[in-house]
């Protein structure tokens, strides 16, 4: 079973929530670096929050910037939004100009994760695909399988298993969804509605619904 989503920066729009769309979450570019914050963030958010959406955010890892430095900064831009309804914070990892690798980047890359679930008590997704990100990093050193998976990989199937994950949590099954008059990149959450709603805060409902009363009100594609 899995339910569809999307996620969004400033280069995309946003798909129509009132007018045919089957999405039950989406996830929003919010920052990149030690202090970049992507221009639609707050609009982004600010439209989709009325809807019944379950809305995360995302923070693009530079590999060159303390990994400290850019989870407070993530962390202090998203933290005014964030609810019992969100979903745990992404760390996006595919900077195609990585600085360090090996155990140098395995050590980076966990301090960011640490010093999220930190700062907001949830363990953060970690958003690669095996061939851009994680080979570089050197799997014998680090090993994510904690940190609940988005797999980005645009085949018939995840590409998993990799870095100790069995399988995914997220999966990102391409960059050209066409849904509710634009186009985003597409999304599955692997699972069940409870599951998915199981990794907010709020664990059990949105809008007063469990996860089945949820996706039947809303229509929200469950495949």
């Amino acid at each position: 079973m899995s339910i569809k989503g999307i996620d969004v920066s400033h280069w995309q729009d946003l798909p129509n929530t009132e007018e045919g769309s089957d999405l039950g979450f989406c996830f929003i570019k919010a920052t990149q670096g030690a202090n970049s914050v992507d221009p639609a963030f707050e609009s982004h958010w600010g439209y989709l929050k009325p809807s019944h959406l379950l809305l995360g955010a995302y923070h693009y890892f530079d590999t060159a910037v303390d990994p400290i430095v850019q989870a407070q900064h993530f962390w202090d831009t998203i933290s005014p939004f964030y609810d019992e309804f969100s979903l745990p914070p992404v760390i996006d990892l595919e900077d195609p100009h990585c600085q360090i690798h090996g155990q140098t980047l395995a050590i980076a890359v966990t301090a960011f994760c640490e010093q999220i679930k930190t700062l907001s008590g949830k363990n953060p997704i970690i958003y690669t695909n095996k061939a851009a990100f994680m080979v570089p990093m050197a799997l014998a050193y680090i090993d994510l399988s904690s940190y609940p998976l988005w797999d980005a990989c645009y085949g018939e199937n995840p590409a998993t298993p990799y870095s100790g994950w069995t399988s995914p949590t997220f999966w990102q099954f391409t960059d050209h969804e066409h849904d509710a008059g634009t186009t985003t990149d597409g999304d599955l959450f692997m699972g069940t509605p409870d599951e998915l709603l199981a990794l907010t805060t709020a664990g059990t409902s949105k809008d007063g619904l469990n996860g089945s009363d949820w996706v039947a009100k809303y229509g929200i594609k469950v495949i």
